[in-house]
Formats: structure tokens, sequence, C-alpha cells
């Protein structure tokens, strides 16, 4: 069984349509036709983006439920080989920090794209290897990149804001 894509009545074909709408629609005028096309529901492309996000939040959650323990001591293990000394031990630890930040990366105080852990990403300080908090991967690379130094980050903030208050160079 599945749903007509036009009247929403189950039915028991192989097609998008049902017997009926398929019949009824080799009887109608363009007119009518483009009245059906007027009532189809229209969603926004945020509104999608916001339901495939849901999708996978849902679906990291019940994947990250289902890790057996020796997966996730191999993602502690990684995370001490890449220098953090003190990495959440266990699953539930990383969700609680994942959830004190309540949807918005602490850093750009955007929400997180998805992508490899959902978005997230544990930062450490490079120089004590203490996990500082978790950042969204876009942040956590971009300090990366920038060796996290604050002088650098802020040296570069500057001159974003020079060439936006000057005149392009060809213009």
């Amino acid at each position: 069984m599945r749903k007509c894509g036009r009247c929403e009545a189950m039915h028991n074909t192989k097609h998008y349509w049902c017997l009926d709408c398929r019949s009824a629609y080799n009887k109608e005028t363009p007119e009518e036709r483009a009245r059906w096309k007027s009532l189809k529901k229209v969603v926004s492309k945020e509104a999608e983006e916001k339901r495939q996000r849901e999708k996978n939040k849902e679906y990291q959650r019940r994947y990250r439920a289902t890790l057996p323990p020796s997966l996730w001591a191999s993602k502690v293990s990684n995370w001490r080989r890449i220098g953090i000394t003190n990495p959440p031990e266990t699953r539930e630890e990383y969700e609680e920090l994942i959830a004190a930040n309540e949807g918005i990366c602490p850093a750009c105080r955007r929400p997180p794209k998805g992508g490899k852990g959902n978005g997230w990403a544990l930062h450490h300080n490079h120089k004590t290897g203490l996990v500082v908090g978790v950042v969204c991967s876009r942040c956590n690379m971009g300090m990366g990149q920038f060796e996290d130094n604050p002088d650098l980050l802020m040296t570069v903030a500057f001159w974003l804001v020079e060439q936006e208050e000057r005149e392009g160079l060809y213009a």
C-alpha cells in the first residue's frame, strides 16, 4: 500500500497516483491541472533543512547510543593520541558537554552544521592538553588554523573590518 501523491488516498498500484487520479488527470484541461499544482503543499527550503537536521540529530543520538564500549574506548584513545589529557571517558559525559551548549556553539553563537560528530568537536588547549569544551566543527577548525592564538584572530578580525569600510581595489 502506498499513498497517492495527489489525493493522498491509499492504493495498491506501483504508480505515484491512484487509478482514479490518473484517469481524472487524463480528462482534465490545462487550467484544471494548474489548480492541482497550486494546491500542492509548498515546503520552504528552511523548513526542509530544519526537518533534515532533526532527522540527523535523532539518527546520531540512536547511533551513539548503540556504540559498543570498545568503539567509545577507541574514540577516547584517539583523543589521548592527539594530546587531549582529560577527554570525556563515557558517552554520557560527552552528551552532557553537548547538551550544555543548548544547540548553539559558544564560540560563534550559531547552530552547528551537520557533518562528522553531528557538527560538534571537542576543543582543547594545545599547550596544556586540557579540554576547553565542545564547539562547532567550523570554529574548531578555524581556531586550529590560527593556532588558538587570540592575537592572530583579532588581527584578522580588524583586517576584515577595514576591508568592509574601504572601497574595493578596483572600484
